[in-house]
């Protein structure tokens, strides 16, 4: 029981303990970064109904915080033409939950499933292509699903069967292939594969999901371990720990939109190491090691955070009227953004305030500036300068308004 796991204190031992922690990759130092910003969903499964008038699209979000679908769009596009379909202003995706979207009135018996119902959202019996638009998330995301044979235009990703793919370059223009990344979620599709398990990610057994059984499933990162592989992948990796960080049933433990991947990994650190003296070794699962799986978090702790203080390019840019602009701290700092006109006088100040080490990006994260001076007018289009101070650390950019 919980109470009787509280009143031990004993030291784990495992034939894991010695073991050398697996590498972590660039990309996979990237894929968390973003797995951690949850400003996406994906999409989840769909139904073409070819011989009836039912057709839906299930979307996933796989973040513990709500994501707000107002002005949210999915293109229907097709060789004969594009549809645009809104989603119905007050669409929310639940943390962790489904969202149906359908062009009838389903009734859906899981309460765990949203359904928003679109008339107008009917896929073809064609080739086509399905893209999903947020106004504020960096990327979107798309996928293709084929009938038949279609030879797609050079500008068009080089879109497979079942698969979703990312936007991750929004400089550059278009659908070029260049701009996408294919989803490593379970291969864009499909259901999650959850393992069997009165609570999902529960790989301890106590009926609930917190930094233990993270800890567990980071220890046993790079393997096969069919226990450990929430997403059923056939690899424990940064999926199936972010998995179980978005299921965390302990309030505080999960990570926040605005939060650096660093600060949430040393937050997990944090809370693991305060956990280990409460392990009792028979409720680990044989075969797992509670500090092999601290030595995993230590080594992404020191993976995500950025080894220099650095301001980065603001995108898009040019722009009008709005940009994003990001940045990476190498130690805790106290944070400033100026934006200067050409002149040299001052536009707008930002002050962030106190910011852990780690790399602010996204649009949730990096400092946003709307175009206008500190009377809330539009300045006018041309050169303007930014400057972010972050302790002893002063640097500049240059980025320009286009109207």
């Amino acid at each position: 029981s919980a109470t009787a796991t509280q009143s031990f204190s004993v030291q784990v031992v495992s034939s894991f303990t010695a073991d050398t922690v697996p590498g972590l990759s660039s990309e996979e130092q990237l894929l968390l970064s973003r797995l951690l910003t949850y400003d996406t969903l994906i999409f989840n499964e769909l139904h073409n109904g070819s011989d009836d008038t039912t057709d839906w699209l299930e979307l996933r979000n796989v973040s513990p915080v709500d994501i707000p679908l107002d002005k949210w769009q999915l293109s229907v596009q097709t060789g004969s033409g594009t549809a645009v379909i809104p989603f119905p202003d007050g669409t929310v995706m639940p943390a962790g939950e489904v969202l149906l979207i359908t062009n009838t009135g389903m009734a859906i018996a899981d309460a765990s499933i949203s359904v928003v119902g679109v008339k107008d959202f009917v896929l073809p019996q064609t080739d086509f292509a399905l893209i999903l638009r947020s106004p504020t998330a960096f990327g979107d995301l798309a996928g293709n699903y084929f009938q038949g044979q279609k030879v797609r235009p050079e500008t068009a990703p080089a879109f497979t069967l079942d698969t979703v793919w990312e936007r991750t370059q929004a400089t550059v223009s278009g659908y070029r292939a260049e701009a996408w990344t294919k989803s490593t979620y379970r291969n864009g599709l499909g259901s999650p594969g959850y393992q069997p398990s009165a609570v999902p990610g529960d790989l301890n057994n106590d009926s609930v999901v917190n930094i233990q059984d993270l800890v567990l499933v980071a220890s046993q990162f790079g393997t096969t371990s069919a226990i450990a592989d929430l997403n059923g992948d056939n690899t424990v990796n940064i999926q199936d720990m972010v998995l179980v960080a978005n299921a965390f049933s302990v309030v505080g433990t999960a990570p926040t939109p605005k939060q650096s991947a660093a600060v949430t990994v040393n937050n997990w650190l944090q809370l693991a190491r305060q956990n280990e003296s409460k392990i009792v070794k028979t409720a680990i699962p044989k075969g797992f090691s509670y500090q092999r799986g601290i030595a995993m978090l230590e080594q992404l702790a020191r993976a995500l955070t950025p080894n220099k203080t650095a301001l980065l390019a603001n995108y898009p840019n040019p722009f009008n009227p709005e940009t994003w602009i990001p940045y990476q701290l190498s130690k805790a700092s106290d944070v400033t953004v100026t934006i200067y006109a050409s002149d040299g006088n001052v536009v707008w100040t930002l002050a962030i305030g106190h910011q852990a080490a780690g790399t602010y990006k996204t649009r949730s994260q990096a400092a946003y500036w709307d175009g206008t001076n500190e009377t809330g007018e539009s300045v006018a289009s041309g050169v303007y300068f930014y400057t972010l101070t972050a302790g002893d650390f002063s640097a500049t950019r240059k980025m320009l308004i286009l109207k």
